[in-house]
């Protein structure tokens, strides 16, 4: 007998845990409970009881929940997202006896609400407020009121602003573009809770803004006028759905125009970008902003024209040039002279200059107008000595001498450039340099608008009239195509130019086996011979094998014949 009720008691838990998994798992502790009366204390059955949880969202079940009274007019409602010391609504209805009260719970999550249903008036009857495109009118609001046999009077509420008491008719004006609801409800004098359920109507006061308008691109232009043109946009349904009169809003740079008027002539503009805006309004709303950007450019100066500054041996110098006064915007212009490390701005010509050393020296001059628009540097260079030279044209050559020795002549340079090269190899070009002066930082870089690849070499510092004997490494790319190209070789003492010569690179392709050899990364040379070597030996060694193979298999043959006759002769 024991073990039947062990085994009833299993199946019991066994189903309630069924039970649990088959229902919804959200269970809630909150309830509302009480009675439901008429005005004359008798208990109400069957009225239909309501409770609404205030603040409560989800799950929506368990924040409105209704049942009915018993017959002893009481209800219960249990399983609500009611936490402790939450508000609830209760709301009771037995035909047209309608009523609300309120109510909090108590700490355990338990309120206790009872309702006096009272027989509310009739609800009012409204007149509906029809759509309107003009906020500027004024709206009007009538009703008639609810009926009941007791004194009543009118609660308005207009878009949610909450219930005043009132009377047909009210009114609105200057109303923003929007839906908007208003409501109204009939409630007993005597007993000013007790109403009627609310009348509602929905009315909207609408505008459609009209459309972006359509901008005429503006291109970039050297000219500090330009001509800005625009139209509506006429797709359907623009360019106002509502055919209302409309005006454009004109806007460059910042600074508005109202009521505009296509084309807008603009003069004066800067240098530099600018944005250009239009929008299309009607009285109440204007269309987003239609953009547009353009560049004003400024054209540079004309280059200047320099006299060329002969070689000499006086110390003394005058450096002349001739420029533009204005540009063809009309812009005033200025020259920029450079001479031996430094800049003069503005400067004149001509100027005069003492010289102290010897030197190649250059100088170089460019015209700039008031905006930073400056022509490209013109560039002349001479040679300074400190005696009287003589000068001779040998063999084609121009060569300078000093009371009998040698006039310095700036620099010699000699390049030794490999015959060919092949893609993906490394070369090497021998330079001798000598300078008459002495180099403080030597810096030769070469620059490539192919792309073939030098390394920039520092040589410092170097005595005057010294022979150097330098190399430069270099490599071009892999998948290089064969054809000539020039470097442009320049020397630098710190950052003054010695020299800047093009020098000739021929690129082919060499056969495919060797191709293949060259597009291994940085494979040195004794790895190449070693690899073709291990061929030649495999080559040889596999040449040596057949062979052998071939030999083993002719005494094999040979042996079996044999022992084939001694088996015959026995």
């Amino acid at each position: 007998m024991r073990i039947k009720k062990e085994v009833l008691v299993l199946v019991f838990l066994v189903s309630i845990l069924f039970l649990s998994s088959a229902v919804k798992t959200d269970i809630f502790m909150g309830t509302c409970e009480g009675f439901v009366f008429y005005l004359n204390g008798t208990k109400v059955t069957g009225a239909n009881v309501t409770v609404s949880v205030d603040g409560c969202t989800t799950p929506p079940e368990n924040c409105v929940r209704s049942a009915l009274t018993d017959l002893g007019g009481y209800y219960v409602i249990a399983n609500l997202n009611l936490q402790p010391y939450g508000n609830v609504s209760v709301t009771a209805k037995k035909g047209t006896f309608y009523r609300t009260n309120t109510g909090q719970a108590d700490a355990y999550q338990a309120a206790f609400v009872n309702v006096t249903l009272c027989e509310a008036p009739t609800s009012p009857s409204l007149v509906p407020v029809p759509d309107s495109h003009y906020p500027n009118i004024t709206f009007w609001f009538n009703w008639s009121s609810g009926t009941s046999p007791y004194a009543t009077f009118d609660q308005w509420n207009f878009d949610n602003s909450g219930w005043i008491t009132a009377t047909s008719p009210q009114s609105k004006t200057n109303l923003a573009f929007k839906n908007y609801t208003w409501s109204v409800k009939t409630c007993l004098s005597s007993l000013p809770s007790c109403c009627s359920p609310p009348s509602t109507d929905t009315f909207s006061v609408y505008n459609t803004p009209p459309c972006v308008p359509i901008l005429t691109p503006q291109p970039d232009t050297y000219s500090n006028t330009v001509t800005l043109n625009w139209t509506s946009n006429t797709t359907a349904p623009c360019p106002d759905a509502d055919n209302d009169i409309t005006y454009y809003n004109f806007r460059i740079d910042g600074n508005l125009t109202t009521h505009a008027t296509p084309p807008m002539i603009i003069s004066g503009l800067g240098y530099g970008s600018h944005i250009w805006q239009v929008q299309e309004c009607d009285l109440w709303e204007c269309s987003a902003w239609a953009s547009d950007t353009f560049n004003i450019g400024n054209n540079p100066c004309p280059s200047p024209n320099l006299t060329n500054q002969s070689d000499t041996c006086v110390n003394q110098v005058t450096l002349k040039w001739t420029s533009a006064n204005i540009d063809g915007e009309g812009d005033a212009c200025h020259d920029e002279f450079y001479f031996h490390g430094t800049t003069q701005s503005p400067a004149s010509s001509p100027q005069t200059l003492i010289l102290t050393d010897q030197a190649l020296y250059t100088w170089r001059v460019r015209t700039c107008d008031n905006y930073s628009a400056c022509s490209d540097w013109v560039e002349d260079s001479f040679i300074f000595c400190t005696c009287p030279p003589l000068i001779e044209e040998v063999e084609g050559e121009r060569r300078g001498y000093v009371g009998g020795c040698r006039l310095p002549a700036g620099y010699e340079i000699v390049f030794s450039v490999p015959r060919d090269v092949y893609p993906g190899e490394h070369f090497k070009i021998d330079v001798g340099f000598k300078y008459f002066l002495s180099i403080t930082d030597l810096i030769i870089e070469t620059e490539s608008p192919e792309g073939i690849e030098v390394e920039t070499l520092n040589y410092c510092p170097v005595s005057g009239n010294t022979n150097m004997n330098l190399k430069l490494e270099g490599r071009v790319p892999v998948d290089f195509r064969e054809g000539t190209y020039y470097l442009f070789v320049k020397g630098y003492d710190s950052k003054k130019l010695l020299f800047n010569k093009p020098i000739e690179l021929k690129v082919v392709s060499p056969p495919t086996t060797i191709v293949s050899l060259l597009r291994l990364p940085y494979l040195p040379c004794c790895i190449i011979l070693l690899i073709l070597i291990i061929l030649i030996l495999a080559a040889a060694s596999i040449w040596a094998g057949k062979e052998v193979y071939k030999r083993m298999k002719e005494k094999g043959e040979k042996r079996t014949k044999m022992l084939k006759k001694i088996k015959e002769g026995i």
